[in-house]
């Protein structure tokens, strides 16, 4: 039986790979650490030890000892909508908290996943990127995943570190906090939980990727069974979605009018690039993947995670 440490594993992405791989207890000894199990996450897995610990501390030594996991998904982050606001915590937890579990698995030589970001590829004039892509990141965000990827590699030179890097492209579902500042399905849907007017940080053209989050858990569980060592693999929908008509239908979705909502468009954050949208090939070569939840299935679940026809 594998032993699983899932780092954030009360957030968005962690709870529900802690959630779907609980489902085959004969395959998994799963584990979740995270800093804030008290204020959400996945608490109703009782059969799963929930460990208390910021990646940041020197205490996450003593944890991942104790623990004695045979391969860690590395979740944890600090939100890339954040990271002009708090540069310096996000480089503690993104860069250095992440090193140090890197640091750690090379030198008990444990494999790694470790969820990077679409954002790396940056601002970019391909209809799809491809994982061979030039990356231009232009937040502090995605430089910070984009250099966990180079250390990962200069690791497995040093120590033989196995990993994978999955690049994740705009992932949302039910499992986010309410928020103005993290998921970009996140940021308008609060907006449209609380009013009528929803304003957009850059351009209502700008367009997104958009991965349910059972979609990207079950890719991050294929992982686990294929094992395409040291790959660098996105994972995406492949499909086009503008802001703007993303708005309008989760106005659709919530029952209102489009001409209700006063839809404005202000001065965007800088680096966000106006198109981010991939290819999912490799994804299908390496693991078998292709996303399953198109995007109106995907936001009737984010809005009524009950909904089952």
């Amino acid at each position: 039986m594998k032993r699983v440490l899932i780092t954030g594993a009360a957030g968005l992405i962690g709870g529900e790979v802690l959630k779907l791989l609980s489902t085959d207890d004969r395959k998994f000894r799963l584990f979740g650490l995270d800093n804030q199990w008290d204020s959400g996450g996945q608490t109703q897995l009782e059969s799963v030890p929930k460990i208390q610990c910021d990646i940041t501390s020197a205490d996450v030594e003593k944890v991942l000892s104790e623990v004695s996991p045979d391969v860690i998904i590395h979740a944890a982050a600090h939100p890339g909508g954040k990271s002009a606001l708090a540069p310096s915590e996000n480089v503690a937890v993104n860069a250095l908290g992440s090193m140090r579990l890197f640091e750690w698995c090379a030198k008990n030589r444990l494999q790694i996943v470790f969820l990077s970001s679409s954002i790396v590829y940056g601002e970019n004039t391909r209809d799809k990127l491809t994982e061979s892509d030039f990356l231009h990141p232009g937040t502090i965000y995605g430089v910070a995943k984009a250099a966990c990827e180079s250390w990962l590699e200069i690791l497995r030179g040093a120590y033989d570190l196995d990993w994978i890097v999955l690049r994740l492209f705009s992932t949302y579902g039910a499992g986010h906090r309410p928020s103005l500042d993290q998921g970009i399905v996140n940021v308008m849907l609060t907006q449209l939980l609380r009013g009528n007017v929803v304003i957009s940080k850059g351009s209502l053209a700008r367009k997104r990727d958009l991965v349910h989050v059972s979609d990207a858990a079950r890719a991050i569980a294929l992982t686990l069974d294929k094992w395409p060592s040291r790959r660098i693999i996105n994972i995406c929908t492949g499909r086009s979605t503008t802001i703007r008509d993303l708005i309008e239908l989760l106005v659709q979705l919530e029952g209102r009018a489009v001409n209700e909502i006063d839809i404005r468009e202000v001065e965007g954050t800088v680096g966000d690039p106006l198109s981010n949208v991939g290819n999912p090939e490799l994804a299908a070569k390496l693991l078998g993947f292709k996303a399953r939840v198109d995007l109106r299935e995907g936001l009737r679940l984010t809005l009524n995670p009950n909904h089952s026809d």
